[in-house]
């Protein structure tokens, strides 16, 4: 390998400005890509001569490096999918609300063509091994249960269950929540809101955690995401007396003073 050498002067390499300089610093290919903002087929096809020539050859050094931040990113993955259910699995790596069957299969076959547990090399952890397979067996459990008409029929009407569970339980935490801001208990009002929120959200339960972020000691802190929470509900919602005084709290919270007043 030498940076002058006569195969960079070739019509090709002209197509790809300073590669020469820029493999001499021994990137990654990935590396080179992202250095030299590279049209990918040019690039693959001269590193394909170079490689055939013998002046470039890929070593287990990067390899190495390829590996562990495989293995950071496959934790990730394992951690975030973990505990969704499969249309929130799809969701995670990009698939549409409704995930239709061919959207499902165009992801499963790229995923499985990075992740499966077969390619793993020789070398590999037993841990390692243990994640990817866990991995890979939420995804490919996931993919099984919306492209089988009979599976996705029965997870769509548990989830719709379980939606209602959630929402009914959401809404009475709700309700107490109001009660005890009602007798100024807010630490225990904010718990139960919180709660409510990460069950289920509509007009009553933002109100109720609103309100009792606004009786909190977080209530400087919090004073944008407040005011986020209350313009996310409609205008035609927005027609209650619970809404208005919440509106005032965080009117004057923030220093309108006439704001709150014509609110309360």
């Amino acid at each position: 390998f030498q940076v002058d050498h006569p195969l960079f002067q070739q019509e090709l390499f002209t197509k790809l400005p300073k590669i020469a300089e820029l493999l001499s610093k021994h990137l990654t290919i990935e590396e080179l890509k992202n250095q030299g903002h590279f049209d990918e087929e040019i690039l693959f096809k001269c590193l394909h001569l170079l490689a055939f020539r013998r002046m470039i050859i890929f070593d287990d050094v990067k390899k190495v490096k390829g590996a562990v931040e495989y293995s950071d990113r496959a934790r990730t993955m394992l951690k975030e999918l973990q505990n969704k259910n499969p249309f929130e699995v799809f969701g995670y790596f990009g698939v549409a609300d409704g995930a239709k069957e061919a959207d499902v299969e165009k992801i499963y076959r790229e995923f499985a063509r990075a992740n499966h547990p077969d390619l793993l090399p020789p070398t590999t952890s037993a841990d390692m091994r243990k994640v990817v397979n866990q991995l890979f067996s939420i995804v490919s459990d996931a993919h099984d249960s919306l492209v089988n008409p009979e599976k996705r029929s029965k997870l769509t009407e548990s989830l719709k269950q379980r939606e209602a569970e959630q929402q009914i339980q959401a809404e009475n935490l709700a309700e107490e929540a109001i009660g005890l801001l009602q007798r100024g208990h807010a630490k225990e009002a904010l718990e139960k809101t919180t709660k409510a929120s990460s069950l289920y959200s509509s007009r009553g339960i933002k109100i109720a955690h609103a309100w009792a972020l606004l009786r909190s000691s977080e209530a400087s802190a919090k004073a944008l995401e407040i005011s986020k929470m209350l313009e996310s509900i409609p205008h035609e919602e927005r027609r209650i007396a619970q809404y208005a005084f919440v509106s005032g709290l965080l009117k004057k919270l923030l220093g309108d003073v006439p704001g709150a007043t014509a609110q309360f």
